[in-house]
This record gives structure tokens, sequence and C-alpha cells, in this order.
């Protein structure tokens, strides 16, 4: 098998790879875009295990910087593993995620971040390559408001605005005020939402600003789903409670509420507390590895401020 990138593959075998195994279409009008916007994404996008002329596994690659508890540093990233039905279980994956390391140590990254569920067969293989559970990624559900008690009072002072792409510089305003202290995913470029639009990743009409007496306190990326609202991601200004925003986007939906995004058990007692009944850890797993020796996990969490309760993840930055 070589281990080729993706520019020394044919792109429609990579779509169909894709496709196939993740239901995403990675096209090359795609990587175009992700080229020019993505500023977290290796020169090489990706890399592709091929046999006899057919491309039978992918591992995208991204480097990005992270905000630790002993200061910013740059971390790899995988993204989009995926293996042709064909080709399962044959140590395809494994071979091209031993390459995205040593490359990543070449460039002199100590650690490596993925995001994926425990649920997911490739979780196993993370584990095997020496990744470890960094952080529980929550989720909880909030029943319809007319069949389901909540306090009446929380909530009210907030409403949705949808966004648009004229409003790019205050959502990245908010952005940076709602993260400030804060440890993890926070070093997001401006253009970051224009650029996930353009990819495909995200729609104009998923986002919408938070306001207070009118006035701009957060912003919320919040899915429309059969029977359901999904928020992808949430965020507020400091001291902005995070429930009585959710209620607010129940409120607006005026049906039941699936939000993604709790990373502590804190957050997660606090939801239930506020009429979300079912919130629990579980929905995925942010998974890290430390390339250069085996990994500890009290000291991967102790890096990203779980031990801490400072770690901010968004659903935009899972990979």
């Amino acid at each position: 098998m070589e281990i080729l990138e993706y520019d020394q593959v044919d792109p429609k075998q990579v779509l169909a790879l894709n496709l196939f195994s993740l239901g995403y279409a990675l096209d090359a009008a795609r990587v175009a875009v992700m080229r020019e916007r993505e500023a977290r994404l290796a020169p090489f996008v990706a890399l592709y295990g091929v046999h006899g002329g057919k491309v039978l596994g992918q591992v995208g690659v991204l480097e990005t910087t992270v905000e630790t508890a002993s200061g910013p540093e740059r971390f790899g990233a995988l993204w989009a593993v995926a293996t042709h039905p064909d080709a399962a279980r044959q140590g395809i994956a494994e071979a091209l995620v031993e390459e995205a390391h040593r490359r990543m140590r070449k460039r002199g990254l100590r650690w490596s971040f993925l995001t994926t569920s425990r649920s997911l067969v490739a979780h196993g293989l993370y584990l095997k390559a020496g990744y470890v559970d960094g952080a529980d990624l929550g989720q909880a559900v909030a029943g319809d408001v007319a069949n389901e008690e909540s306090p009446a009072d929380r909530g009210g002072e907030y409403t949705l605005v949808p966004g648009e792409e004229a409003q790019e510089p205050l959502i990245y305003a908010l952005y940076q005020r709602s993260v400030s202290g804060r440890l993890g995913f926070i070093h997001r470029p401006p253009g970051f939402v224009q650029g996930a639009v353009a990819a495909g990743d995200l729609s104009w009409d998923e986002l919408f600003l938070v306001h207070r007496d009118s006035e701009p306190v957060g912003y919320a990326v919040v899915s429309r789903r059969r029977g359901h609202a999904c928020v992808r991601e949430l965020r507020v200004l400091p001291g902005i409670e995070r429930v009585d925003v959710l209620l607010a986007v129940r409120r607006a939906f005026q049906g039941p509420v699936l939000y993604q995004g709790a990373c502590t058990q804190d957050e997660l007692d606090g939801l239930r507390r506020a009429g979300f009944r079912q919130a629990a850890a579980g929905w995925g797993t942010l998974m890290v590895k430390n390339l250069a020796a085996s990994t500890d996990r009290r000291e991967a969490k102790a890096l990203l401020g779980v031990s801490s309760g400072l770690l901010t993840f968004g659903g935009l930055d899972a990979t």
C-alpha cells in the first residue's frame, strides 16, 4: 500500500470514499474552499492509503493553537478518518494515523487531538494509537414547552435574532469576549464563521444572535431538525446564564431542544435543575495524545483545563 497526499489521488475516488464511509461530500470544490478559508488545514489536506490505484483509506490532518494551562501551544488533529468498506480491518487506518503522527512530530508538535463517539468502532482504534479520553462531550434534552415543566420566569429576557454575513465582526467580537480567561479551543481566527459557511459546515440560517434588552450578549448555532431544534454551539458573555439562553431557544422554537456542548458535571447538573431532564455525558469524547510519550490522562485533563473547569469547546471545533 502507498501513502499519498490529496493532490496525488483521484478526487472522485476521495468523494466516493467519504460518501461511502462518512456520508460527507468531500469533493474537489469543497477542498478548494477549505484550502482558501480553513487556516487549520494541513497543506497536503489528508493522507490516503492506495492499493492498485484504488483509494482505500483517508486521514485528514489539521494544526491549530490550543490555550493550555501553560500557555498557547500548537496541536495537531485528525479529522475525517475513513476506510473503504471493502478494505475494513486491514490496518489501513492504523498506518495512515501513524504517518500523520510522524508528520506532526516532524513539525515539532507535542500533542494531537480528535473528537469521536465511544459507540464507534474507531474509538478502539484511537485508544490503540495512544489517545485517551480527555473530556466528555455531553448533551441534554428539554421537551416541549407545553408538556414539560420548567421555571416559567427563566430565559424570558432573551430573544434570538437571525444572523447574517454582515454581522461576522460582531459575532467574532462576542466570541472573543465569551472565551476570555478560558482554556482550550479559544483561538479562532477572524472569518472563522464565514469559512465554515463557505465549506458547507454551517449555514447562516443556523446562526442566531442572542439579545438581552436589544443588546447582543452571545450567539447560538441552532439546526432545525424534524420535530426538534439542535443547539450545536452556544457562546455567551461572562455573567450570562447559559441555561437561561437555552430555555429562550426552547421558547423560540416551540418544541424539544437538544443541546450538545456540556463538558463538565456542573454544567449537566445545572441543565437538569433548569428542566433539561435528560442530561448526560456521552454524545462524544475529546481524545488527546502525547506524541512524544505515553499519554497520561490526568496530565491531559490538567493541560486542557478539564480538571479546573476552564475547558472551552464548541460544536464548530469538532473534527
